[in-house]
């Protein structure tokens, strides 16, 4: 796999006079003059890597019929340096970044590795203030992965209380979805880190391994906690019903992929299975639903956020019109011989391409024109009046925030029927 199969618009290498070179950005695709996409610190990640991430950022983003690209950054300094220096080589990525950030054109946010104030020492540097509204992105990512899961379930007619599952990587994301998950039954009987597995038929205390990790970070899997030490290659391979991988890419290969055991594999993190491996498990009945799909909850919550929507309504998006996307997709896959990933991909790309047409067509100024006269017609005036009578408290709700969550739902299932 290299850049060549990904084809991204834009590679970046990021150097400093100091200390060489920092990383790179990738920006997949441009939509509305804008990409987003986290930025991830790992000492061995790849330019490869990056360009992967870049593109499931297009994919996720055009799935959830979002007007803006993907890009994705990485920063590959030595591990000595970021545990000796780490604020001056994130205060140098963000200096290097400093002329593209700025325009607009690449929206960095948190990823692996880069936590909200190492973000926000990136962006400072580079002449942008704080990040000024944040959303809880692990807990929103885990609700659609948990949702992902349900509706997996229903479609083999399984259920949360009788499922066992193994999380691979017990981060931000892994530790909300353990506990979504241990809300409604499920039995969590493994977890990993970058220091370890750790596995428990009966299953694993989750408050207990949250507290532990606040506490002790990775390094909580080698305390005793009575369960059994394993390595991190076997966790893949235990006999569960569900498989979540939280952790860095390509974790499941043409190698284990016919070793596994798991019933489905429901991703947490990006791109943890190589395309060779989805035939695998697909030829073995293991059901994998992609990454863009699975973990999208934190694009999503954040684009809500930006419009002003709260947690209950971004929850509520994700029970409802999330579900339904997710629904037909496997609906889909049981009529035909595809995989998930296959009608998935071609969903978010059908809606790349009618937005893309839809930004042209603005930029041509019809689409202008007509926003401009409706405008001026009734619906501007009470969305104004509406607001003035609900901010002088006169209305029990906001029509307004109605009208627009209305919308917001609209236009997450505005995808072409599937054939």
């Amino acid at each position: 796999m290299n850049v060549d199969d990904v084809r991204p618009q834009l590679v970046c290498e990021v150097m400093d006079e100091q200390f060489g070179t920092l990383g790179y950005l990738v920006i997949d695709r441009v939509l509305a003059n804008a990409a987003i996409g986290g930025i991830r610190l790992a000492p061995n990640v790849t330019v490869e890597e990056v360009a992967c991430l870049a593109r499931a950022m297009t994919l996720k983003c055009s799935f959830l019929n979002l007007w803006i690209g993907g890009a994705k950054a990485g920063i590959t300094a030595p591990e000595s340096l970021i545990a000796a220096r780490r604020r001056e080589v994130l205060e140098a990525f963000g200096r290097g970044l400093g002329p593209i950030l700025r325009t607009g054109l690449y929206i960095a946010g948190e990823d692996l590795g880069i936590s909200a104030e190492d973000l926000d020492i990136v962006l400072q540097s580079a002449g942008l203030p704080k990040v000024a509204v944040r959303t809880d992105s692990a807990y929103y990512t885990g609700l659609t992965v948990v949702e992902t899961i349900r509706q997996a379930l229903v479609s083999r007619k399984g259920s949360l209380p009788t499922s066992t599952v193994a999380i691979e990587g017990f981060g931000r994301v892994g530790s909300n979805v353990a506990a979504l998950l241990v809300s409604e039954g499920a039995r969590i009987v493994a977890v990993s880190t970058c220091e370890g597995a750790i596995y428990n038929r009966g299953g694993l205390d989750v408050e207990q391994l949250i507290a532990l990790r606040r506490v002790h970070g990775d390094h909580f899997v080698t305390e005793d906690i009575g369960a059994k030490k394993l390595d991190l290659a076997d966790l893949l391979l235990l006999d569960v019903n569900i498989l979540v991988p939280c952790a860095r890419p390509w974790t499941i290969s043409s190698r284990n992929a016919t070793q596994l055991r798991a019933d489905m594999v429901i991703p947490g993190g990006n791109i943890p299975v190589t395309p060779s491996a989805e035939r695998v498990l697909f030829n073995r009945d293991i059901l994998y639903m992609p990454d863009f799909v699975a973990n999208c909850g934190g694009v999503l919550a954040a684009s809500m956020v930006a419009k002003g929507f709260l947690r209950g309504d971004i929850q509520s998006v994700i029970g409802t019109e999330f579900a339904w996307k997710v629904a037909r997709i496997l609906e889909k896959g049981q009529a035909s011989d595809l995989m998930p990933s296959e009608i998935a991909r071609e969903v978010a790309w059908q809606n790349f391409q009618r937005i893309t047409w839809q930004i042209d067509r603005e930029e041509r100024g019809i689409r202008a024109l007509v926003q401009k006269a409706f405008q001026k017609g009734a619906r501007a005036s009470l969305e104004r009046g509406a607001t003035l009578l609900y901010d002088r408290g006169l209305l029990r709700w906001n029509w307004v925030h109605r009208l627009a969550l209305a919308d917001t739902r609209k236009a997450l299932c505005a995808d072409q029927p599937l054939t």
